[in-house]
C-alpha cells in the first residue's frame, strides 16, 4: 500500500481520505459475446437478473442484446463493415421490456417485442444523436438527450404527446472539433427543489469550451418555464464519462474523469451530488490512468457506489461509508468501459475489460449484508 493510502487510513474519520478495504472476489464469473474495447450498459431486472447491450465490432459491427440465461441476439446491425464508435443507451419500460436508443445517421429507438425489435427515427440529422441517455417515465413517455455533432449542441427529445418534439438545450457548444462535447446522462427521479423536481429531466452532460480536454461538466434541468442550466466542475480538463445515479431520497450524484495531462497518463476520479446549496464536489482518487473509465450505481441507503479504473487500470470500487473506502477486485483488468448496477440486499453485478480485450460480466454477491462498508 502506498505512504499516501497509509495516510488516508489513519485520518479518514478527521480528513474524509479513501481508505483502502480487503480485496473483493467475484461469487460469478461469464465471458460476453462481444468486445470490452466498447461500452456496454448493465440493467437489472425486478428479479435482479442482469441485462446487457453490447457493441461487436470488427466484420459483423453490431449492437446485441444478453439475456440473463446467457442468450444474445441482434438489436441493430450496422452497414459499416468497420465501424470503431457505437453510441447507445439501454433501459427497461414499465413493463420491463427492453428498449434502446442508439446512432446511426441519426437518432434511433429500438423497442424489443415479442416479434423482434421495432425500429423507429427520432432525428433524421446526419450527425444527431451521438452521446444517447435514456429515461422512460412510468407512463411509458421516453425522454433522450443526445448531442448534435457538428455542432456540440446538446438536444432532447421526447415522444410525450404521441410524437417526436425535438429540441435544443445548450447550443454554446464551438462546432468543428473532432472530438465533440458529449458523454450526456438523464433522470426524471431528482427530487432537489428547487433545482429538480421528480417526473421532469435532469440531464448531466461534458461542454467543451474552446478546444478539446478543456471541459465544463454541466447541469439542465427541465422547468415550467425552460431549462435550467448551471456548471457541475469548471476545472480544466474535468467532466470526462460521467456517470449518474439517484438515490431514493432524491439527491442525484455524478461521477466523472478529470485528465490532467494532455495524454490521459494521469487522472483524477472525482463525484459530485447536489444539495439545496448547489454542487458539492470531492476527488476520491488520482493516479495513472485513474477515473477515467467509471460507472457509478446507488446502494441501500442512498450510498453511491463506483467502479472504476483505479492506478495502473486495477479494477476497483469505491463506497462511500465514513469516508470513501476503496477495494481492489479479485480480477484481471485491463483499461476499457465498465458498467455497474444494484439489485436487493446490495447484490452488485458488473462488467469489466479482460486483458484479452473481453467483456466480461461479474456478480459480487451481498457485499451489502456481508460488510457494508466494503
Amino acid at each position: 500500500m502506498s505512504t499516501r493510502r497509509w495516510w488516508c487510513v489513519l485520518v479518514l474519520l478527521l480528513a474524509g481520505c479513501a481508505a483502502e478495504a480487503r480485496a473483493l472476489t467475484p461469487a460469478a464469473t461469464a465471458v460476453v459475446d462481444g468486445s470490452g474495447r466498447y461500452q456496454s450498459v448493465l440493467r437489472l431486472d425486478r428479479d435482479g437478473r442482469p441485462h446487457l447491450v453490447f457493441a461487436a465490432g470488427g466484420d459483423r459491427a453490431s449492437l446485441r442484446y444478453r439475456t440473463p440465461d446467457g442468450a444474445t441476439e441482434t438489436v441493430v446491425a450496422f452497414d459499416e463493415r468497420a465501424r470503431t464508435e457505437f453510441d447507445f443507451a439501454f433501459v427497461f419500460d414499465a413493463d420491463e421490456r427492453p428498449v434502446v436508443a442508439y446512432e446511426q445517421t441519426g437518432l434511433h429507438l429500438a423497442r424489443r417485442t415479442a416479434i423482434g425489435w421495432r425500429h423507429e427515427l427520432i432525428d433524421a440529422g446526419e450527425r444527431r444523436g451521438y452521446f444517447p441517455a435514456l429515461a422512460i417515465a412510468a407512463d411509458g413517455v421516453v425522454h433522450v438527450s443526445y448531442f448534435d455533432l457538428a455542432n456540440n449542441d446538446l438536444r432532447y427529445a421526447t415522444d410525450a404527446g404521441g410524437r417526436w418534439r425535438l429540441e435544443i438545450i445548450d447550443a454554446s457548444g464551438r462546432p468543428g472539433f473532432h472530438l465533440a462535447a458529449g458523454f450526456s446522462q438523464i433522470t426524471l427521479a431528482c427530487q432537489v427543489a428547487p433545482f429538480c423536481q421528480a417526473g421532469r429531466p435532469l440531464i448531466v452532460y461534458l461542454a467543451y469550451r474552446y478546444k478539446p480536454y478543456d471541459g465544463e461538466l454541466r447541469a439542465a434541468s427541465q422547468s415550467d418555464t425552460g431549462w435550467r442550466i448551471e456548471p457541475i466542475d469548471t476545472a480544466r480538463g474535468t467532466g470526462g464519462f460521467p456517470s449518474l445515479g439517484v438515490g431514493q431520497n432524491g439527491v442525484p450524484w455524478v461521477s466523472f474523469y478529470r485528465a490532467s495531462s494532455w495524454d490521459f497518463a494521469y487522472g483524477e476520479l472525482r463525484v459530485a451530488r447536489r444539495t439545496r446549496g448547489g454542487w458539492q464536489k470531492e476527488t476520491i482518487d488520482s493516479g495513472t490512468y485513474v477515473g477515467r473509465y467509471q460507472a457509478l450505481a446507488m446502494a441501500s441507503n442512498d450510498r453511491p457506489l463506483i467502479l472504476y479504473a483505479g492506478e495502473h487500470e486495477a479494477a476497483t470500487l469505491a463506497a462511500l461509508c465514513e469516508g470513501w473506502r476503496l477495494a481492489p477486485l479479485a480480477v484481471a483488468s485491463a483499461r476499457g468501459w465498465g458498467a455497474l448496477a444494484v439489485g436487493e440486499g446490495d447484490t452488485v453485478w458488473a462488467t469489466l475489460t479482460s486483458p484479452a480485450a473481453q467483456t466480461v460480466l461479474l456478480e459480487l454477491a451481498d457485499i451489502g449484508k456481508e460488510e457494508p462498508c466494503l
